[in-house]
């Protein structure tokens, strides 16, 4: 046997277990000195201060010197209420391993709150089936109100949990409650079932979940304040509900490379940043949506718009010509939406992808498949521009032709009702001239059809006369006689004279 290994005294806390069928070669004997000691059964290291048990041992004690327990190998554990309760304990590491039943109760895993220096205490479950979490299994009881108020912290004690490749059966709720977290890792590991407030812890460091199986996210499913990154980075969600994540960051909340088969309503909003931080942002990247419903892609206007990124996201959407209009019911754009929407709207539909065929299951951004496939040609532009303004030329034309076509009408239904009116003009009129023959005196003048006349045409708006004056001379033959002479018969000489005057005001004035 090892000289390095030797064995203490017992504290009161208890531990059952079960073995796994195996061997127990290569370890030596053990020597005790209690029968309930753990180190009866495990490997125990004094300057190392582990101990490592791979062996049959029930309701064994944890020796006080202990830092490192490391379980590992076992058909059963079950960890009873307040195992690890003591102010004065020194343990900085518990290693479950490989456990086949892994059986907790309610304060299995409490944590008193303080200890010297800030001692940090790492529970880890690797390789574990863990039936169920019950209510306030992992817990200290102690939360601030606001992060503004955690001061005086020199003497508390920190957490951090690791779940590597378990299976979780039930998560209840408040089951991981009211606890400070240095960090938070869940990596390769299955869940079946969370209740709403599953998780309720503080996280002051990182907060990572990545490559796991996550069931239906109800509402308020992680209710986290973390001070510094959030990451769901490669898991599967069945899905993620309204307000599933409820998280007052400090910094960044990174979702990257999931699979989410169902994205529902307002699924984010519940991400927002804390009043007093200078860096927070939300990153929406890379992930695979199956089904996404309206308003699933509405994030907390908390976050400025340049802190609010949605980009590179495939979407399990048929590519049509109102593609776009299904990404503004996403981003919940409507006619009262914000400048600052409409261009999240843009980055998005620049940087989603949508599916161009339900066979091929290949992918193109929203804004590329627009353009290509929702966009006339330049030829039908020009086209479509040039009949639209023969078009419009046409239309000015008719309704140019069809207001003098009226005027003309008013113009000749005016003149028609002013036919038999004496309302004329007082333009001045030549009378009829006298010629002064001595024949007009001794015979009556022969009938003519040209008779003094003048001829006034009321004006219509234009207030424009027309005065036509006709002057004519009546000849007749000397009374001789001129033999072979041509005489002329008498007709009248008429001359025409047209005047035309423009009067600024109305002639019937």
């Amino acid at each position: 046997m090892p000289d390095d290994w030797i064995f203490k005294d017992l504290t009161f806390s208890l531990l059952g277990t079960s073995r796994v069928e195996g061997e127990r070669g290569g370890h030596g004997r053990v020597i005790t000195t209690h029968k309930d000691d753990l180190c009866s059964f495990c490997l125990c290291d004094l300057l190392k201060k582990n101990v490592y048990c791979k062996h049959k041992h029930t309701n064994s004690v944890i020796p006080a010197s202990a830092e490192t327990l490391h379980v590992a190998g076992f058909e059963r554990v079950a960890i009873w209420k307040d195992t690890f309760a003591r102010d004065d304990h020194k343990l900085r590491k518990i290693h479950l391993e490989d456990i086949a039943h892994m059986e907790l109760v309610s304060r299995s895993l409490y944590f008193s709150t303080r200890a010297p220096n800030n001692m940090e205490v790492v529970v880890q479950f690797t390789n574990c089936h863990i039936p169920e979490i019950p209510q306030q299994t992992f817990t200290q009881g102690i939360r601030s109100d606001d992060p503004r108020l955690d001061l005086n912290l020199e003497e508390t004690r920190f957490l951090t949990l690791n779940f590597d490749r378990c299976h979780i059966k039930s998560i209840r709720s408040y089951a991981l409650y009211n606890a400070r977290l240095l960090l938070f890792n869940m990596t390769g590991t299955k869940v079946d079932d969370m209740e709403e407030n599953s998780i309720h812890l503080d996280s002051y460091m990182e907060w990572i979940m990545e490559k796991s199986h996550l069931p239906n996210m109800i509402q308020r499913s992680i209710c986290l304040r973390a001070q510094n990154v959030v990451e769901f980075s490669h898991n599967t969600f069945q899905s993620l509900d309204n307000r599933s994540l409820d998280i007052l960051s400090s910094s960044q909340v990174l979702f990257e490379f999931n699979h989410v088969a169902h994205l529902r309503s307002e699924a984010l909003l519940g991400i927002r940043p804390h009043s007093d931080a200078r860096a927070a942002n939300i990153v929406f990247l890379n992930n695979t949506i199956a089904k996404a419903d309206e308003h699933s892609l509405l994030i907390s206007r908390q976050y400025p718009m340049h802190e609010r990124k949605i980009i590179d996201n495939k979407f399990n959407i048929i590519c049509d010509c109102n593609v776009k209009r299904t990404f503004e019911k996403l981003l919940g754009i409507s006619s009262m939406s914000a400048y600052d929407d409409y261009e999240t709207f843009k980055v998005v539909t620049a940087k989603s992808l949508c599916q161009e065929d339900a066979t091929a299951r290949s992918f193109t951004t929203v804004a590329r498949y627009a353009a290509q496939h929702c966009t006339l040609p330049i030829i039908a532009i020009v086209a479509g521009t040039s009949v639209g303004a023969v078009t419009l030329i046409l239309v000015l034309v008719c309704l140019v032709c069809a207001r003098r076509v009226r005027k003309a009408r008013e113009r000749a239904s005016y003149l028609e009702d002013c036919r038999f009116s004496h309302s004329f003009s007082t333009l001045h009129t030549t009378s009829q001239p006298h010629v002064a023959s001595l024949s007009q005196v001794l015979e009556p003048p022969s009938p003519s059809p040209f008779q003094p006349w003048v001829v006034a045409v009321p004006e219509v708006k234009t207030y424009k006369e027309l005065e036509l004056n006709v002057a004519y001379e009546h000849t007749e033959p000397m009374k001789v006689s001129l033999r072979d002479m041509y005489i002329p018969e008498p007709r009248p000489l008429a001359d025409l004279q047209y005047n035309a005057q423009m009067r600024s005001s109305c002639p019937f004035n």
